[in-house]
């Protein structure tokens, strides 16, 4: 999947939501899961941090703060966590899986 330049991108002070199309379901302990796009019908597997991640988006923290909540369960680096978070957010967004609220 490549980025689509024309959606919204994602920072770290951007506040993200799960697509309304979108449903993710653990697979189990340190399996990760799977994410699946209703409207494309497309279906995704993620890690266990990814998987983390769609579990923490509520619309009202950034990514920052839902990267400082998970380089506490992760035992990371906040910025380590972060880092790597902005571009599998950008690869959600363009695979309609969440939307940038701001």
């Amino acid at each position: 999947m490549t980025l689509d330049a024309s959606r919204s991108r994602a920072t770290a002070e951007t506040r993200l939501e799960l697509a309304s199309a979108a449903s993710v379901n653990p697979l189990g302990t340190g399996e990760g899961g799977v994410v699946l796009n209703s409207a494309s019908g497309r279906l995704y597997t993620v890690n266990d941090t990814a998987l983390a991640f769609l579990r923490e988006l509520d619309g009202k923290r950034s990514v920052s703060e839902i990267a400082e909540r998970l380089s506490e369960e992760f035992a990371q680096n906040h910025a380590i966590i972060l880092r790597d978070l902005i571009p599998v957010a950008n690869l959600l967004i363009d695979a309609a899986v969440i939307r940038v609220l701001r």
